[in-house]
């Protein structure tokens, strides 16, 4: 629907960025999604990737697709997969659920998926049994995982590193939010994964994100917004969004010591690499 793509030439001759993990299906959104993604195109962001966490989620995914299409601003791309915060509900079927809503649906990636041992919603070892079923899945389906890791690194690195040995491949996938230190950083990316900042990299006590960002190679560095959760500091208390996405790119070109347009075509085809866009 047109309603749902910025008006004609609005961020046309801005900067492109993309958006590689957005929640565009939350509850927020939905009395005002298309002037969100009018002001996201307004303010160059080209792209966005729609990220589901749940089977719930997937179906609400896929009918934002189907409503706002391609050929807008920003171009809408979709994921299919469970949150470790819903995995509560995985079951016997989830994976074939999963793999049906990738099939045909512009789905580009396995997840939201991962471990959370911080507010541990679900069992741990459903956890781990939810996400390494999505992690083999995604493999052999030869897709990126989207990877949640809340003070989990030691078991998400475990099964990450292990996918190889069951499926003949390795892992490919983000590492999204990431907030952990330059040195997991570099052993994820070691494994292949891309790490993706948000806007925690702009709070004032995130030193330990910023010294990540700073230290992963040009190549495997991605941004998101994260939305609606996690805005920048210059709007902390309010609702994100994907048109706040240059802040972010413009505090990850301060650290990097890279002009705004550099980061943003650094980071954008790193998420056309990854992602097949």
């Amino acid at each position: 629907m047109s309603t749902c793509k910025a008006k004609a030439g609005e961020g046309h001759n801005l900067i492109p960025w993309t958006d590689t993990h957005a929640h565009l299906d939350a509850e927020t959104f939905r009395g005002d999604l298309p002037a969100v993604l009018e002001r996201a195109g307004a303010a160059g962001v080209s792209r966005v990737v729609c990220v589901a966490t749940s089977l719930k989620s997937m179906e609400a995914v896929v009918a934002i697709l189907s409503e706002c299409g391609r050929g807008g601003k920003p171009e809408l791309y979709g994921t299919a997969g469970i949150h470790p915060s819903d995995c509560a509900a995985f079951g016997p079927d989830s994976i074939g659920r999963i793999e049906k809503a990738v099939t045909g649906n512009r789905s580009v990636a396995i997840g939201e998926t991962g471990i959370d041992f911080f507010r541990n919603y679900a069992p741990e070892d459903l956890q781990e049994t939810a996400f390494r079923a999505q992690t083999e899945l995604a493999a052999r389906m030869n897709l990126p995982v989207i990877v949640h890791c809340r003070m989990a690194e030691e078991v998400v690195y475990r099964i990450l590193a292990g996918i190889a040995d069951v499926c003949g491949r390795r892992i490919r996938g983000v590492m999204h939010c990431f907030s952990s230190t330059a040195a997991w950083a570099e052993k994820f990316r070691a494994l292949g994964l891309h790490i993706s900042f948000s806007a925690i990299i702009t709070y004032p006590k995130s030193d330990a994100a910023r010294e990540a960002a700073a230290a992963v190679d040009a190549d495997g560095i991605l941004i998101e917004t994260d939305c609606p959760y996690l805005p920048p500091q210059s709007v902390r208390g309010r609702r994100n969004e994907p048109a706040l996405l240059p802040e972010i790119g413009a505090k990850l070109a301060d650290i990097r010591g890279w002009t705004i347009g550099e980061t943003a075509a650094r980071t954008s085809a790193n998420a056309t690499a990854l992602f097949d866009l």
